[in-house]
């Protein structure tokens, strides 16, 4: 068999392809980043025959060594009109990607089609037999290569950490996690209770259920969002600096540090971006206040709540970033969401919006709103602006329903008895007490099943969790996750899983 490889950058994951290499699949083109990654391009006696393409070049259109480009035959009108779904996608993907936020619309579309010409040409001419992708593609180059397999009938598989913290879900397509599906059709009928899952998804449901104060996600937690801030700053904390001097170490962090400021490091970026650190933090204090502009612009709009109101709790999702796009198709667009659950409310009910807290302080964000941006949803019938410090658990056991795209509130909002509506491709999307909603006609048949007393069955949410843990693996996607959530599963047993999982998708019988 032989694979494209994308996105498998850290130590362990590295492994997993190390361990495909081994048992005969063919790493025919492996694309990554980072120096983990750039020790694996060494290893010419294991990857002789693969392809390396560093993920810098790979976002600004620059083919990899080696690929005679010249060869590719130019893009015909008809590629391009099939592809136009995907064209709409990566457009709007560019802007994570676009950190100086400078590309004009017609060079962003020249990139784009660059992409398509390239892997197009890659994928006919190398022939792989899968293309494997770490995480749902939501770069921009990725997401012409998946979208291009999908075109030429080549198999893709995806991995995708969902909500239940250790756990992870393999797929085929953004839109459908088939294997999800099929378990809950075999399943249909039987009624399983809590202790008929496995213990951390026991452990999970019942926290969810009982104990709000530790269900919250590690990147909603303060220790997070103050280690986002650190990039920005020019100078270290003063507790930082008396820690060094007591532990005698303060002249050579401040020779280090200063190296760092005069060091030039690559940003992955449409354009060639090589600031120097004084330079990075230059920006990244830029880009802070036009976040802090935006900010202000909420706070001026935004009202208390009333809680004897019937309300829709929606919130915003941090931008950009995959959970919208890919997995939010049209609805990236936050506001088309919004302005449909205007449209379908009782005159009575209102819909309050709450601004996620990372728009504010996460990389990127600067880009993921506009001046603006919440004067136009504030104009919406009924819509209402509420602070964004309000507790999200006490807004869902308020609500009538959440409606998300695809985030976290939704899934907690159906474990705690209360219906979602989800606009976006996400795992939980198939449990009961979710309405998939994609225009008004659905949009509207859900609130008036909601306004009838719809709650979701708690029999039917065992039984979906059921199928989640007999459908997912023990394992995580970085070291982040495993940090964040304190995991237990050691990398082995985290490589041994994603491996065998992998195998199994690939249709291949040996694992270890």
């Amino acid at each position: 068999m032989k694979v494209f490889i994308f996105r498998f950058n850290s130590p362990f994951l590295i492994e997993v392809v190390r361990r495909l290499q081994e048992n005969n699949v063919e790493i025919l083109y492996w694309v990554g980043s980072k120096r983990f990654f750039e020790s694996v391009t060494c290893d010419i006696s294991t990857f002789s025959n693969t392809i390396f393409h560093d993920t810098n070049d790979a976002v600004r259109g620059l083919p990899a060594k080696g690929v005679a480009v010249s060869q590719f035959p130019p893009l015909s009108a008809d590629l391009i009109n099939k592809m136009l779904s995907c064209e709409s996608q990566v457009l709007t993907m560019m802007n994570a990607i676009d950190w100086l936020g400078n590309t004009p619309l017609m060079k962003r579309k020249r990139i784009y089609y660059g992409y398509m010409q390239y892997w197009y040409g890659v994928l006919t001419t190398l022939k792989p037999d899968a293309v494997i992708f770490g995480d749902i593609p939501h770069i921009a180059y990725q997401y012409v290569v998946y979208s291009l397999a999908k075109l030429l009938g080549i198999k893709v598989v995806m991995y995708r950490a969902i909500q239940i913290k250790g756990r992870m879900i393999f797929l085929n397509e953004p839109e459908r996690y088939q294997k999800l599906e099929t378990a809950i059709k075999q399943i249909n009928g039987v009624n399983f209770s809590v202790d008929d899952l496995q213990p951390d998804i026991q452990a999970y449901y019942q926290s969810q259920t009982s104990d709000d104060a530790h269900s919250t996600p590690f990147f909603f937690k303060k220790d997070y969002f103050e280690g986002l801030k650190k990039p920005q700053q020019f100078f270290p904390a003063l507790n930082i600096i008396l820690k060094h001097i007591r532990n005698g170490t303060l002249l050579k962090v401040i020779f280090a540090y200063i190296r760092s400021l005069y060091r030039r490091r690559t940003i992955t970026n449409l354009q060639i971006f090589t600031p120097s650190g004084f330079a990075l933090k230059r920006h990244l204090r830029r880009w802070a206040k036009i976040k802090e502009s935006l900010k202000k612009e909420y706070k001026e709009l935004f009202i208390a709540v009333d809680w004897n109101k019937k309300f829709i709790y929606v919130p915003l999702h941090n931008q950009p970033e995959a959970s919208t796009s890919a997995m939010g198709g049209v609805f990236v667009d936050q506001q088309l969401m919004v302005e449909l659950l205007a449209a379908a409310i009782p005159d009575d009910w209102v819909i309050y919006v709450k601004e996620n807290l990372l728009q504010w302080v996460a990389p990127r964000t600067h880009v993921g709103r506009y001046p603006g941006y919440y004067e136009e949803l504030a104009r919406l019938k009924n819509v209402y602006l509420i602070p964004a410090t309000t507790s999200n658990y006490e807004l869902i056991k308020k609500a009538q329903a959440v409606a998300t795209v695809t985030g976290t509130p939704g899934w907690e909002a159906v474990l705690r008895g209360k219906p979602a509506l989800v606009f976006g491709y996400i795992w939980y999307m198939y449990c009961d007490g979710v309405f998939r909603i994609h225009d008004l006609a659905s949009c509207r048949i859900a609130i008036d099943k909601i306004r009838g007393g719809y709650r979701p069955d708690r029999q039917k949410v065992i039984n979906f969790l059921k199928a989640v843990d007999e459908t997912s693996i023990h394992g995580y996607p970085n070291s982040r996750f495993k940090k964040g959530y304190d995991l237990e599963l050691t990398e082995e047993e985290n490589i041994v899983n994603i491996f065998n999982e992998l195998c199994g998708e690939l249709g291949l019988t040996f694992s270890v």
